[in-house]
């Protein structure tokens, strides 16, 4: 079994002939951590988390935000989402939350992008 650390981390794999991957794995790595989009959403991320009641507020706005996305079949959910609009709209306003939000979303789009280009080069059905 071959192991290899990347920055106190341990990734085991079953497969002999990893070396190679691994180390162009930790090239992606550290190519993401040093992207300006990475580094806007850490910068932003530690500026929350020296607010806990504000870091709370946004996990639970997050949270409500993921459930409202994923309901199918409800016919009041057009009410709902602009209810839930309505009672963050002043909370959004705050630019320590809507800085993280926009960089977090960012963030998610670039791994998106990122993960959609690995897989559709390869051969993989």
């Amino acid at each position: 079994m071959q192991e290899m650390m990347h920055q106190d981390k341990k990734y085991i794999y079953g497969v002999t002939n990893m070396t190679e991957i691994d180390k162009e794995v930790c090239n992606l790595i550290t190519a993401v951590k040093s992207s300006k989009t990475y580094l806007e959403y850490a910068k932003w991320r530690d500026i929350l988390k020296q607010d806990d009641e504000l870091r709370a507020k946004v996990d639970e706005y997050r949270k409500e935000l993921f459930a409202l996305q994923h309901e199918t079949g409800d016919p009041s959910i057009k009410y709902r989402i602009e209810e839930f609009a309505d009672r963050y709209s002043e909370f959004l306003e705050n630019r320590v939350v809507s800085s993280f939000l926009d960089a977090e979303n960012n963030l998610c789009y670039m791994m998106q992008e990122l993960t959609e280009k690995v897989v559709s080069s390869l051969d993989f059905e």
